[in-house]
C-alpha cells in the first residue's frame, strides 16, 4: 500500500484553510515495482481485488464469471431464498441461498432512464466513464423491488469527475478563470470534484471555458511545485525523449479541441462570448490576482492566475460522470427494508447498491469510498450471516 497523491487530494490542500483544506488520503494497493496508481502507464486498479479473491477461494468461495442475476427467488414465508440467473450459454440456472443473499450489483451509472429518473443532471456529463460497458445497469434494484424492497430514503450521489483523456491543462489540473458562454466567471475554480463540475453543468448551455494565457508554465508551477515538471513535461513512450506540454496545447488546437488567439478579443468572438462582458470579466478577476484577494468566490492566492499574455487559450471545462449511487432501501445491517422500514427477509445490500449512504452528491474528500464501504459492509454482512445472525449482533 503506497501513498497516492490523486486530483482529488492535490498538493498543498492540507495546508489551506479551514475552507479549502483537504488532505491527501488517498492510497494505492500496488506490487512492488507498480509505481503509484495515478503514474502514467502504470494504472493498476485490480491488486487489491486480487487479494481479496485469493483469500476468499482460499476459505472455500467460488466465483461463477459471466453469469447474469435476473430474478430474486422468495419461499412461501416471504423469505428471498435464491435467485435466478442466465448463464452463459443462454440457460437459465437457480441459486439456492441457505443463510441469505446479498446483493452487490454497484450503481445505475450504465442506466439512463433511471438516471433520468433519479439524477438528471449526469446526462448533461460529456460522457460515462464507468466501465465495462453494460455493467452498473441497476439490477439489484430493480431486483429487490419485485421482492418488496423500497428505494433509498436519500437522493441519489452521483459523483461527476473532471477526468477527460482530451484535456490537457483543463480544470481537472489546474485553476484557471472559469467563464460560460455569457463570458461570466460563475465560481470557485478549485480544481476538485464536483464543486467544479456540479457547477458547469449549471450553466447556460452546459458549457464552460478555463481561459489560460501563454504564461501558463509559471501558474503551473506556482500552483503544483511538487508536481508542476511531470505536468509540464512527459516521455513520448515510442522515441523516449522528454515532450513539452506545449505540443499537446498545439495538437489539441489543431483538433479543434481547444480555441486559441492572439488578444482576448479574437478569443471572445472564437468561443462565442459577448466580448464586453468577457473583457470585464477578465479585468476584474486580474484585479483579485494582483492584490491576492478573490472578493468574489474566495479562491486562494497562490491558485489564482492572471490573464495577460498572448496567446490566449480557451479550453472547455470537462465533465465525466464515474459513478451515481442510488440504491435500495436498508437499516443498521444492511438488510434489504420495504417502505415501512421492515427488513425483508433473507436479503441484504452492500456496495452501491446499498442505500441510505450518500445524499445528492458523492464527496470526494476521502478518495476510496465506494470500495471501502463494499468491503467493509460485505465482510460484516458475510460475518453476521455465517453465524445466523446480523450484523449488530455480532458476538
Amino acid at each position: 500500500m503506497v501513498k497516492a497523491l490523486s486530483p482529488t487530494s492535490k498538493w498543498g490542500w492540507d495546508k489551506l484553510d479551514d475552507y479549502w483544506r483537504l488532505l491527501p488520503s488517498a492510497v494505492s494497493f500496488v506490487k512492488e515495482g507498480d509505481g503509484m496508481i495515478t503514474t502514467e502507464g502504470k494504472m493498476v486498479t485490480s491488486r487489491i481485488i486480487e487479494c481479496l479473491a485469493k483469500n476468499a477461494t482460499a476459505n472455500g468461495a467460488e466465483f461463477i464469471f459471466n453469469t447474469k442475476a435476473e430474478q430474486l427467488v422468495k419461499d412461501d414465508s416471504g423469505k428471498v431464498c435464491g435467485v435466478i440467473a442466465t448463464a452463459e450459454d443462454g440457460s437459465h440456472v437457480q441459486y439456492n441461498a441457505v443463510k441469505g443473499v446479498i446483493l452487490a450489483t454497484g450503481d445505475i451509472s450504465g442506466n439512463k432512464a433511471m438516471l433520468k429518473d433519479w439524477a438528471p443532471i449526469t446526462l448533461r456529463a460529456d460522457v460515462c466513464g464507468y466501465y465495462p460497458a453494460g455493467g452498473n445497469m441497476g439490477d439489484g434494484i430493480t431486483m429487490g423491488l419485485w421482492a418488496g424492497a423500497a428505494l433509498s430514503k436519500s437522493p441519489s450521489a452521483p459523483m461527476v469527475h473532471l477526468s477527460n483523456q482530451q484535456s490537457v491543462l483543463s480544470a481537472r489540473l489546474m485553476c484557471w478563470l472559469a467563464v460560460n458562454r455569457e463570458g461570466l466567471r460563475y465560481g470557485a475554480e478549485m480544481p476538485v470534484e464536483p464543486l467544479i463540475t456540479n457547477a458547469r453543468m449549471n450553466q447556460p448551455g452546459n458549457v464552460a471555458w478555463s481561459i489560460y494565457d501563454g504564461n501558463f508554465a509559471q501558474f503551473v508551477q506556482q500552483q503544483n511545485p511538487e508536481s508542476y515538471e511531470s505536468m509540464l513535461y512527459s516521455i513520448d513512450r515510442a522515441t523516449g525523449e522528454q515532450v513539452y506540454i506545449q505540443s499537446k496545447i498545439d495538437n489539441a488546437v489543431n483538433n479543434g479541441l481547444i480555441i486559441t488567439a492572439d488578444t482576448l478579443e479574437e478569443l471572445a468572438e472564437e468561443v462565442g462570448m459577448p466580448v464586453d462582458t468577457f473583457l470585464a470579466t477578465v479585468e476584474r478577476y486580474n484585479k483579485w490576482c494582483d492584490s491576492g484577494v478573490d472578493e468574489d468566490f474566495g479562491v486562494p492566492a497562490n491558485w489564482l492566475s492572471k490573464i495577460g499574455v498572448p496567446p490566449f487559450y480557451a479550453e472547455p471545462v470537462p465533465t465525466t460522470m464515474l459513478v451515481c449511487i442510488m440504491g435500495l432501501h436498508v437499516n443498521n445491517d444492511s438488510q434489504v427494508c420495504n417502505a415501512d422500514d421492515e427488513p425483508i427477509p433473507g436479503l441484504f445490500a452492500v456496495g452501491n447498491v446499498q442505500g441510505d449512504f450518500f445524499g445528492n452528491s458523492y464527496t470526494v474528500h476521502c478518495p476510496g469510498i465506494s470500495h471501502g464501504r463494499a468491503i467493509t459492509f460485505g465482510n460484516l454482512v458475510g460475518a453476521a450471516l455465517a453465524q445466523d445472525t446480523v450484523i449488530s449482533k455480532t458476538a
